[in-house]
């Protein structure tokens, strides 16, 4: 999904939510640009999640089974349409 986003929008600044500093070090080797900033945690790191998504002008997540995350991405931007 980034990479089909990224080929397209080169030029947008891009927020990664990543497990930790080496997964983020296997898309900085692929992705060479200044403008792709990562923040670390799992999908429990609620406080971490929604930091980011009241940060973020688009929020594009991968499906998952996991409750909490997405119920945390809902509540955010649930917040944001109001």
């Amino acid at each position: 999904m980034f990479s089909q986003l990224y080929k397209k929008h080169p030029d947008f600044i891009y927020t990664l939510f990543v497990r930790s500093p080496e997964r983020a070090k296997l898309v900085q080797e692929q992705y060479s640009g200044s403008n792709i900033h990562f923040v670390y945690g799992n999908l429990d790191s609620s406080d971490v999640i929604e930091k980011a998504a009241a940060e973020a002008d688009i929020v594009l997540r991968k499906p998952s089974p996991h409750v909490a995350g997405i119920r945390v991405l809902e509540r955010k931007l649930t917040g944001r349409l109001r």
